[in-house]
């Protein structure tokens, strides 16, 4: 079964959560706003292979973390919880996926993230 990644902060003792959660593919959208807990989604696009997905609105969200994030010498500033899926291309245009245990590996040593604030 391929697998998402789950990263967070939790500000109460000051560290990174991390989780890697199974893909359900009929689930995908209500997985995403459970494991975001949000009401709207936005996906970021790292890199051809990889999309980041957050609350839209985690900038407008008090006490949310702010991240800046590193990935294949881009860099993009989030807020709050962030699912990492992979980009699968299709006729309809690109859709996400979950990662393979390599992949999983792959993106690890890619990823470079850093808490940079929290909203007000």
């Amino acid at each position: 079964m391929s697998k998402l990644l789950v990263i967070g902060f939790n500000l109460n003792n000051m560290k990174f959560t991390e989780r890697i959660v199974d893909f359900n593919p009929e689930n995908r959208l209500k997985d995403y706003y459970d494991l975001i807990d949000c009401d709207c989604i936005d996906i970021v696009t790292l890199s051809n292979d990889v999309s980041v997905i957050v609350d839209d609105e985690g900038f407008l969200k008090s006490g949310n973390p702010v991240f800046e994030v590193k990935y294949n010498g881009y860099i993009h500033q989030l807020a709050g919880t962030m699912v990492f899926v992979k980009n699968v291309y299709t006729n309809e245009g690109i859709d996400s996926a979950g990662f393979n245990d390599p992949e999983l590996v792959d993106l690890f040593l890619k990823l470079k993230i850093t808490m940079i604030g929290v909203t007000n």
